[in-house]
This record gives C-alpha cells, structure tokens and sequence, in this order.
C-alpha cells in the first residue's frame, strides 16, 4: 500500500459516517483494498472497508510522528481506542468502533496493532528475506486472516480458509515491499537485507526485487495448494479473503514488464489497470484466485 495520500479519518461518529469515510479513504489511498471490499457480498462491504481503513490509519502513522515516543503514543492510542469501543465507549478514534464489533477476532485486530507497531519501530534492515517474509506476514498475513474471519463470522471457523487468506495476504505484503523498493531512488535499505551483498547498489535493488518476488509467489503456490487440497470447495463468499493471492501476481506481472528495473517504476501507478481489474472480476466470477 503505497500512496501518498493524506492519511486523516474525519472524526464524525455516527455508523453512517464512519463507513462512508472508510469507503472515502480508501478509494483514495488504497484502491486495491477498496476493490477487495467491492468484490465482496453487499452485506460483507462495510465491515471490510471498515477493517482496511483502520489498517490503513495504522499504515499511516509514521508518516504522522516526528519520533519513536510520539509513535508509541499514537498505537498505544489504537490499543486504548478499541478496549473502549469493546466496552461499549465512544473512543477518540471512530474506525475502532466497528473493528471492535462482531465478527472481527480481538486477537488478531491486537496483533495486527503490534504488527504495524514492530514495522515503525524497526530502524535496521532485515537480516535475511526470511525474516522480511515474517515482517510481511506479521502485517499483511494478519489482515488476511482478519479478512477471512470476518467473511466466515456467524458461521462455522476454517483453519484452510484462515491459513489460505494468510498466506494472500502475506504474498501481497511482499509484491508490496518489492514495488517499494522499485520507486525507491536507493535502493530502499530499510527492505534489503543487510546481508544481501552484490557488486552495484542498482544491481542489489534489482536482486532484491527478484528474491522477494519469488518469496511472495511461494506463498501464492502454498495458498493455491491449500485450496485445492480441501476436500470441498470454498463459498464465493470467501473469495475476497483470497483476492490479495491474485493481485500480489498481477503486481509482480507489473515489475516483470518494467524488467524489474527501478528507475522506470512509478508509485503513481499504484492502482491497476482496466483490463487487470476485470481479470479480478472473472476471476470472481469463477471463484478461482
């Protein structure tokens, strides 16, 4: 989720308000996730896009603090935000209301908090793409799951569809990092391993975007497996838990045709094109991620 845009939710409180600002947002700053919810049954719609808001408020916060103590202080705002709304409050923060609500795990809602919170906090590379593929699933891997819960809530639980939309979700966190580093003008250090050793800084970024590329599609290939392992077939209902498996893909089609080469990138692309979005809508169509 790479956006420039400004990353302010409006502070009206009415349920009304709260979901047409969610829906707002993300049409503006994160159009992928906006589509996601849009794939989805009509009734499932305003949960998700109440759910990819508050990531994307969570998303935004170091671009909002100065320092690392402001940081803290904004998450631990988070954390206090939804207690409240739990405990049936009227919290500073609207978009933790419905969050906090029936068919969200406070579990996961906590570590998607955590997770974003340990993604400001870390001021190193990773040391290895194994451990940026746990920064992935600790941040894109928890909203799949939380995305898969909620389209599974007054219903029997699956562990196949919560480890499916996991691994979807984590591929497309990697897409993610991959394109952050093709924007980047230096290689983007804070996503290449400190270990990651070739001759050039171009040639590094360039590798780099290979390697978590094939990262994010091994993650695809285990999401697929698990699917077509199961011994019955997943409601349409779930498909937009899954629908990041695809959009990962098409992401990393993108890099391939720019040759992964990152001074022809453009973060202004971030949204996909025409013909991309109504693949998402075949694939919709077929329930086949």
């Amino acid at each position: 989720m790479i956006t420039d845009a400004p990353c302010n939710f409006p502070d009206r409180t009415t349920p009304d308000a709260i979901l047409d600002d969610a829906a707002s947002i993300l049409q503006a700053a994160d159009r992928d996730r906006y589509l996601t919810a849009m794939l989805a049954a009509r009734e499932d719609r305003p949960g998700l896009m109440a759910l990819f808001a508050f990531n994307h408020e969570l998303a935004c916060v170091p671009g909002k603090v100065s320092d690392t103590i402001l940081g803290q202080m904004r998450y631990q705002s988070w954390r206090d935000a939804v207690i409240t709304a739990r405990r049936g409050g009227h919290p500073g923060l609207p978009i933790a209301i419905p969050v906090s609500g029936v068919g969200f795990d406070p579990y996961l809602i906590d570590a998607l908090i955590e997770g974003r919170e340990a993604a400001f906090m870390r001021t190193d590379a990773p040391a290895n793409f194994d451990e940026l593929a746990d920064w992935a699933d600790t941040t894109g891997g928890v909203l799949g799951a939380l995305t898969a819960g909620y389209l599974m809530r007054g219903g029997p639980a699956n562990d196949a569809a919560l480890t499916i939309a996991r691994h979807a979700g984590t591929a497309y966190a990697l897409a993610d990092m991959a394109r952050a580093i093709s924007f980047s003008r230096d290689d983007h250090p804070g996503f290449v391993p400190t270990t990651f050793s070739v001759p050039s800084t171009q040639a590094r970024g360039q590798m780099a975007i290979r390697v978590i590329a094939d990262l994010a599609r091994s993650r695809i290939r285990a999401a697929r497996k698990a699917a077509s392992s199961s011994p019955t077939r997943f409601p349409a209902r779930l498909f937009p838990a899954f629908v990041a498996a695809t959009m990962a893909e098409q992401q990393m089609g993108e890099l391939r045709r720019l040759a992964h080469a990152p001074a022809r990138a453009h973060p202004e692309r971030q949204g996909r094109g025409a013909m991309a979005t109504l693949a998402l809508g075949w694939r919709r169509w077929r329930n086949r991620f």
